[in-house]
């Protein structure tokens, strides 16, 4: 009986392009979808040299290394699935991915935000596999898609706010393990007082940050061994218990070797550093995987399949391979559009227009002296430029000048970045009166030391723009990245000692007059 090739089932068989019909085509095909893949690794390149310095440097991440190939087990793990699956792409959907991703990718190279590029990075590949694949596939990989998170940073900010908490409990158990051990020691918030020594449970000490190391080889493992559900979520919580409580036995072993006189405070060979932790919680990992792996799998349900979906071939393929042509155009275009902006949309650094060493040494009836960038209040980190000077009036008060000045920014060398963001802490907005009827916002708030009170008033400038609020300094610079390809911005700073409390009020109006004289005369000197 002759076989009928004028209808075909899609859904049942393998890819499209594996049948008879579309043979003399199936090698163009599998050569035009791996364009795409290779656009998407040029455009991500940076992104990735940056995640891998982070494995590097980071031991708390240095999993990362692991997460890829981990991933493509998964999705090897799933061939036979996905060899059941219909080629499907989910044009629109899919294109909004990738165009999402793609201007997550811009504006966290604009705004020099690393995490939003190395979101886009996973994005963008939920993004290609909808719009070459479809729903089904992503449905598929979307596990080990997601999976690839735990390769980026991002959990710091949710962790951050709990390593003062773990802190206190680390410190805590620290030394109830050695009272029950018959040592001397006392708890005072994060310190353990010795007799000898007194040691302090610092951040890094807290063991949070390792347990991340432990989550992402305990899902993975739990997969791979356990059948039951609960096992795996059982092996993992425990791993993490474990983990969390190995680092208080880390704690109480240091405690004990400083006892006893030992030089080197993580111990011989440096075996109670806080690796130590994820050490433990890899070990209980394995062993619980044997243990649990002994409780017997549940009965197995039948799975139904769908019904297939019969179309006539050539109603199919012309439905396939409009699909397939527009997600490939629009992809295409929208990758090697990202990598033609990001090679050219960056102009260069901005010089200033005179050299702040010739700032005057005059402002009004202030006399001012230079000073070593060393004895500033406080510093920009990475700034290309700096000036430090002290105005002195003639009654005696004394202003510190601090500017400093970006001619482009990037990922760790940054206008606003976290040193910046702690004095805005507390910081509240003044209006300045400047030239004409223009008034200026700044920030102002106080500083304190062991000898003294600092006032202090700082704000951006961005291209001849006063910025007080952080988060708009940040915006306009990624908007003046983008739009006119420029990253440039300076960061200024007045600071006067609080010498006498009772004068404090004349003392804060002469500050707002030199700052008023100030923004002018700084502008002939800044972009």
């Amino acid at each position: 009986m002759q076989e009928d090739k004028s209808r075909l089932v899609i859904g049942e068989g393998a890819y499209p392009w594996d049948l008879d019909l579309l043979d003399s085509r199936k090698w163009t095909l599998r050569i035009s979808l791996l364009i795409p893949v290779f656009l998407y690794l040029y455009l991500y390149v940076p992104v990735l040299v940056k995640l891998a310095e982070t494995w590097w440097v980071r031991d708390d991440y240095s999993h990362g290394f692991l997460v890829p190939l981990i991933s493509f087990y998964f999705i090897w793990y799933r061939r036979e699935r996905l060899k059941q699956l219909r080629l499907q792409p989910a044009f629109l959907l899919g294109i909004s991915v990738v165009i999402t991703s793609g201007m997550m990718l811009l504006l966290g190279e604009a705004g020099g935000v690393i995490t939003l590029q190395e979101l886009s990075l996973v994005v963008m590949i939920a993004g290609l596999v909808l719009c070459h694949l479809g729903k089904d596939y992503l449905r598929v990989l979307g596990f080990p898609i997601a999976y690839l998170l735990f390769m980026i940073p991002i959990t710091d900010e949710i962790i951050n706010p709990l390593h003062w908490s773990f802190q206190l409990m680390t410190a805590k158990m620290g030394v109830a393990f050695l009272e029950t051990l018959g040592f001397t020691a006392l708890l005072e918030n994060q310190y353990i007082i010795l007799p000898n020594i007194t040691l302090e449970v610092a951040k890094a000490c807290s063991g949070i940050n390792y347990l991340i190391s432990i989550i992402t080889i305990g899902i993975p493992l739990a997969y791979v061994t356990q059948k039951n559900v609960w096992c795996r979520v059982i092996l993992v919580v425990s791993a993490v218990i474990i983990g969390v409580m190995a680092n208080w036995i880390r704690v109480a072993a240091i405690g004990i070797w400083a006892y006893y006189g030992g030089q080197v405070l993580h111990g011989p060979f440096h075996v109670f550093q806080a690796l130590f932790v994820a050490q433990l919680g890899f070990i209980a990992l394995f062993a619980g995987a044997w243990i649990l792996s002994k409780v017997p799998a549940p009965a197995s349900k039948s799975l139904h399949l769908s019904h297939a979906k019969v179309l006539s071939g050539k109603q199919g393929l012309e439905n396939q391979n409009w699909l397939l042509n527009w997600s490939w155009l629009a992809t295409f275009v929208t990758l090697v559009g990202l990598i033609v902006y990001l090679s050219f949309y960056d102009r260069g650094p901005i010089p200033l227009k005179v050299e702040l060493a010739l700032f005057p040494l005059s402002v009004e009836d202030w006399r001012g002296q230079k000073l070593d960038t060393q004895k500033a209040t406080f510093r920009a980190q990475g700034a290309d430029h700096e000036l430090v000077r002290i105005y002195r009036s003639p009654s005696g008060d004394e202003i510190q000048l601090y500017v400093a000045y970006f001619e482009s920014q990037h990922h760790s060398k940054e206008l606003v970045n976290y040193l910046t963001a702690r004095l805005h802490h507390n910081a509240t907005e003044v209006n300045v009166p400047i030239e004409g009827q223009k008034v200026i916002t700044v920030n102002q708030t106080q500083i304190k030391n062991e000898r003294s009170e600092q006032r202090v008033f700082f704000w951006y400038d961005l291209n001849s723009r006063t910025v007080a609020n952080l988060y708009e300094a940040k915006l306009a610079t990624t908007l003046d990245a983008l739009i006119h390809g420029r990253t440039n911005g300076a960061f200024v700073l007045v600071t006067a000692v609080l010498k006498d409390q009772n004068n404090d009020e004349n003392l804060r109006k002469k500050e707002t007059a030199f700052i008023r004289e100030l923004v002018p005369l700084l502008r002939r000197y800044l972009p």
